[in-house]
């Protein structure tokens, strides 16, 4: 077919497409350039190069094209946004930033723009904008608990404990059967040797039926590893099961679970 029409750009698109579906990326990279060589004007073939481009981690290049897509509709938000969002890949964050607040000042706060600047600010390890990003959602909206913890997280994953802890407990006063606000203030205390506290809010976290079994099971599983390296841990790993089976009597998993466990410890006893 392309012997006989070889200017078809959309035989090329459609090459590009088997090609990405074969998952041989650089023969689909390959044949959608061809398709935008044959027909620029074609948005379709534009947006199907720039996500292959940005596949292959030629970010720039990709948000060049987008770049190009919104100047010609302008009115489309999309193609701004992701011509953002392909800055923050290439590390361009000051102009990533820039596009994202012009589309805060024409469409107000989103989550999306939001989620955006805070990671671009976080990789330009500005931890306290990124957080004065978050808190943009909390006034905007302070009965979601969501906010809270996602503020919490900007705070715990980059070594700020005691902001973290703090939001932890506000997010609390919102929603006091939080498991993640739970957990992580369970975590907290333990770190902090105030094994008390840590039972407390662990039990509260894990007599929740709210927290998805599949969660409490992830949090417990890798103790069956930890007690042959640390005998130690083994009340620690069978209270947390008794745990999971007060939440949960009448589910299998659970009992599995705190039988494999009981096995585990009581093998490393003898």
């Amino acid at each position: 077919y392309l012997h006989y029409k070889p200017g078809n750009g959309t035989v090329y698109f459609e090459l590009s497409k088997i090609f990405t579906h074969l998952q041989n990326s650089s023969f689909a990279l390959h044949y959608a350039e061809k398709a935008v060589q044959t027909e620029p004007d074609n948005k379709w073939f534009q947006i199907n190069y720039a996500g292959l481009l940005a596949n292959d981690k030629q970010y720039d290049i990709a948000a060049n094209i987008y770049a190009m897509l919104h100047n010609r509709f302008p009115n489309d938000q999309e193609y701004l946004y992701d011509q953002g969002v392909l800055l923050t890949n290439a590390g361009k964050y000051p102009e990533a930033l820039h596009i994202f607040d012009t589309l805060e000042k024409k469409y107000g706060v989103s989550e999306e723009i939001i989620y955006q600047k805070q990671r671009a600010y976080l990789k330009m390890g500005n931890v306290n904008a990124a957080a004065a990003e978050i808190q943009k959602l909390i006034t905007q909206d302070p009965s979601d608990p969501r906010y809270y913890g996602l503020l919490a997280e900007v705070y715990s994953t980059n070594d700020m404990p005691d902001k973290a802890m703090e939001t932890y407990q506000i997010l609390l006063q919102k929603d006091p059967n939080n498991p993640q606000a739970l957990i992580a203030l369970a975590l907290h205390y333990k770190t902090k040797g105030d094994e008390a506290q840590y039972e407390q809010y662990m039990a509260r976290a894990f007599t929740n039926p709210g927290l998805d079994i599949d969660d409490k099971i992830n949090f417990v599983y890798p103790f069956l590893n930890y007690v042959e390296i640390d005998s130690t841990k083994k009340d620690e790993a069978l209270m947390l099961c008794r745990m999971i089976l007060q939440a949960l009597p009448d589910d299998a998993r659970a009992y599995s679970l705190y039988v494999d466990m009981f096995f585990q410890c009581d093998k490393q006893a003898s």
